[in-house]
């Protein structure tokens, strides 16, 4: 995980939860701010040139935006200088290079922020080994679709004692030795089954099979969905319930770190952000300019709940919950937020989340 100190003016690389390298950077200018929020690694060029900027150059370019803000190799004045970008040092940029890879979390900060352990009984857990059932029901054989329609599923019983499909691929012997195939006799009818079932069916063998991956959930107040993707994918979103709507939940980004000792629950990390106000140096120069109902809304929410407190006001669907259980690995990750996610989230990217 990387995490960019607007205020500090540096950027710090972490490693399961745990601090490892610190070095200067140069962010955005005045007129040209380096966005705040939740971003990750989604292109990476070592000679890359700017598209924009006369094609000036940017070595070591991590992408975090499509509309061009990375992190690269810069000229670090000791302030705020670039035009959106991140500019870190050539020794930083090196290190950071071959240490990312696609999909580092980046988050940018306009204060310091780390990583702290957290435990919460409503953070995804791994799903549980079923429990011993009864005997499986008989495998159900299908042949195959003819053109023009669907035809009812035949159940045969496959039991233990059945000859193999293909008795040379399972036992090592010579395809040529292996002996001619017998015809199988032919069923005396197809066993009528319900024809939303065979819909059914059929949709499901037709459905492409998904890869393995990490997954990254996001719930957003401001919509009031849950949100999971895959591999940079989305998968599917469903309603969630929020206590007290009304109130800001924060912004906060739950890593999962690995599997604990037992083997059945994650171990995580979160980092919590600053409020969506902006910073105190700048509310007191504009103060005056406030109305009395801004300057109450700006102290409450730098006031966002925690990180907990904000895990238990959502209600997730049951459902929901158990799927992102089935895929639950470590690197997986929750966002929650009061904000949407942003436009540049695309079907390649992970979640976007712009908190200014």
């Amino acid at each position: 995980m990387i995490i960019v100190s607007i205020g500090s003016q540096h950027v710090s690389l972490y490693a399961d939860g745990a601090f490892v390298a610190r070095g200067p950077v140069s962010t955005g200018m005045h007129g040209h701010p380096t966005p705040v929020g939740v971003f990750t690694v989604i292109q990476k060029d070592r000679y890359h040139r700017s598209n924009i900027y006369s094609a000036a150059p940017m070595p070591y370019m991590q992408r975090i935006t499509w509309s061009g803000v990375a992190i690269h190799q810069g000229v670090l004045p000791g302030y705020p200088a670039s035009h959106g970008c991140i500019r870190t040092s050539t020794d930083f940029a090196l290190r950071l290079w071959g240490t990312t890879k696609l999909g580092t979390r980046v988050i940018v900060s306009r204060s310091d922020i780390t990583p702290a352990s957290i435990s919460n009984p409503h953070l995804f857990a791994l799903r549980p080994e079923p429990a011993p059932g009864p005997k499986p029901e008989p495998v159900v054989m299908r042949a195959e679709t003819p053109p023009g329609g669907v035809v009812p599923a035949v159940e045969r019983v496959v039991s233990e004692t059945d000859p193999p499909k293909n008795p040379f691929e399972l036992r090592g012997s010579d395809p040529a030795s292996a002996p001619a195939p017998t015809a199988a006799a032919e069923p005396e009818g197809p066993a009528p089954v319900d024809a939303a079932k065979a819909a059914a069916d059929a949709a499901m063998l037709a459905e492409a099979p998904r890869k393995p991956g990490t997954i990254s959930v996001f719930v957003s107040r401001k919509t009031g969905r849950l949100y999971v993707r895959q591999n940079y994918q989305p998968l599917f979103d469903v309603p969630v319930e929020i206590r007290d709507p009304d109130r800001p939940l924060g912004t906060h980004v739950f890593t999962a770190l690995d599997v604990d000792k037992d083997g059945k629950t994650m171990r995580w990390s979160v980092v919590t952000m600053p409020g969506d106000a902006a910073p105190r140096a700048q509310v007191q120069t504009h103060h005056a300019r406030k109305s009395r109902h801004e300057r109450e809304e700006i102290v409450e929410q730098r006031g966002s709940a925690g990180a907990g407190e904000a895990l238990n006001r959502i209600e997730m669907p049951p459902a929901a919950v158990e799927r992102i259980s089935e895929m639950m690995s470590p690197g997986s990750s929750l966002i929650i937020s009061d904000q949407p996610m942003s436009g540049e989230t695309g079907r390649d990217t992970d979640f976007i989340i712009l908190t200014h």
